[in-house]
């Protein structure tokens, strides 16, 4: 996936890489791979949990998930 044209972008947990998408979806990072606005409903479970686990791991003191990484410093 060519991040390049997009100038703002967000790596997740479930190792998709969601993308602001304003004008076509009304300000909602939307995931390239599961094809869902993040944090909607229609969010796959896999993701759901994925996510949690890094919360979870945030409230028990360690690093957690930085959303605006580079996806080099996690894949």
């Amino acid at each position: 996936m060519d991040l390049g044209k997009y100038s703002d972008y967000m790596v997740l947990p479930c190792g998709g890489v969601a993308y602001y998408d304003e004008p076509k979806f009304g300000m909602n990072y939307f995931c390239a791979q599961c094809e869902t606005v993040v944090g909607s409903k229609e969010t796959p479970n896999e993701c759901v949990e994925e996510e949690q686990k890094w919360e979870l791991i945030k409230l028990l003191g360690g690093k957690g998930w930085d959303y605006f990484a580079e996806p080099d410093e996690y894949f």
